[in-house]
């Protein structure tokens, strides 16, 4: 027999939460193949099988998990022929099934005390990891109870509704008088988001500036390179513009540290994803010495993933700089909080034509708005001033 267990992957030991299994009790799976969606503070992330054989328990279906706790157990290859489980077998059948006339049927063997989730122990019932803890502490068959969350979830508003439909003397509830409220469990990623941001909020003495930039030649580099066979994104071009004013200007590539200011040689830009699961923040990696079209390749891939919850924690990791870009939801203009410990984000509004007096002349050009949030800690307003002033002429002059 193979343990798959929870792994830590180096964020911290918070574990994860089980999504979804993408294999069923009794299935053949090889070595490598993926078998459990797990979801960790800042990413999607599948498990693969140990071993190659037969997926004999799942122990945990759904809810949080601990680093090293047991996922599943895999009948190595080798024994799995003498006890097979017919392909397809129910995810609510965990037990072996003889293999048919003149194979002895193989004993069960003990694996300690059933445990939260086992597929053995509990019906295959969707509920939320608070709404399971108060059913068992309670002993509240959760077969009986209706969900009211997305998909029919059990949430615990729903067990403490059995419990008081359960007491003695309880009056039924009229219609329409239940609670005004829903209970929404919080995910992995927006516990760490919230965390974070606090995070920044309390600890970093931020301020913000705001410039309106001429946009003209962003859009003609953009449409230009649209009407090619790989088209490009407009992110891609501010990503490539920050990037090279970012290696001229090391103190807004840095992070803070309490005794002394780290200043980052290599630019890797998050840029801030909004996701059905909550906000991401993937990095791009080395957005200097790359091109324009290898940055848009990179950037592709990367929203591509975290939108369908295939980013990895590595794809988080080493950040310098963030950007926040909300233009194409029509936002003029926002204050970003600075993504800890870096030292400076850079929030980028829709572009909209607006007008504008030249040597005395009224026109009407694109802009756009860019507000850099810094930390004062690692640089003063008068640098902040200069590095926004000197990004909005690069754009100009694109």
């Amino acid at each position: 027999m193979t343990d798959l267990r929870m792994p830590a992957y180096g964020i911290s030991d918070a574990g994860g939460t089980v999504i979804r299994w993408l294999k069923r009790v009794g299935d053949t799976v090889q070595a490598g193949e993926s078998l459990v969606l797990v979801e960790t503070e800042k990413a999607a992330v599948e498990l693969d099988s140990p071993a190659t054989g037969i997926l004999r328990e799942i122990c945990v279906t759904e809810g949080h998990v601990a680093v090293a706790e047991l996922l599943a157990v895999i009948e190595d290859e080798a024994a799995a022929g003498e006890t097979p489980i017919p392909r397809g077998a129910s995810a609510e059948s965990a037990e072996v099934r003889p293999a048919g006339k003149g194979v002895p049927e193989a004993p069960a063997v003990p694996r300690g005390p059933a445990r939260r989730g086992r597929v053995s122990a509990e019906p295959n019932v969707r509920a939320a990891p608070a709404a399971r803890r108060l059913a068992r502490k309670h002993g509240i068959d959760l077969g009986r109870v209706r969900g009211t969350g997305p998909r029919g979830r059990i949430v615990r508003a729903d067990v403490e509704r059995e419990m008081g439909a359960s007491q003695p003397g309880a009056a039924a509830a009229a219609p329409g008088s239940g609670p005004s409220i829903q209970r929404e469990e919080l995910t992995p990623v927006r516990r760490v988001v919230a965390q974070r941001m606090i995070e920044s909020a309390t600890t970093i003495p931020q301020f913000h500036l705001t410039v309106d930039a001429d946009a003209s030649a962003l859009l003609k580099a953009y449409r230009q390179r649209r009407q090619t066979v790989q088209g490009i994104s407009m992110t891609a071009l501010l990503v490539k513009a920050l990037a090279d004013l970012l290696k001229r200007n090391p103190r807004f590539n840095a992070s803070w540290k309490e005794d002394h200011i780290e200043i980052h040689r290599d630019v890797n830009i998050n840029i801030a994803v909004a996701t059905d699961r909550g906000l991401l923040v993937p990095v791009l990696r080395d957005c200097a010495s790359r091109t324009i079209d290898e940055i848009d390749e990179q950037l592709v891939d990367l929203v591509s993933r975290a939108r369908a919850g295939k980013v990895l924690p590595e794809d988080f990791a080493g950040g310098t700089f963030t950007l926040s870009n909300l233009g194409m939801y029509g936002i003029r203009e926002f204050n970003g909080l600075i993504n800890p410990p870096q030292s400076a984000l850079l929030a980028v509004g829709e572009i909209r034509e607006r007008p504008f007096v030249s040597q005395g002349m009224i026109g009407i050009r694109p802009e756009m708005s860019l507000t850099l949030a810094a930390d004062h800690r690692v640089v003063d307003g008068a640098e902040a001033a200069r590095f926004l002033d000197t990004l909005r002429k690069s754009l100009a002059r694109l």
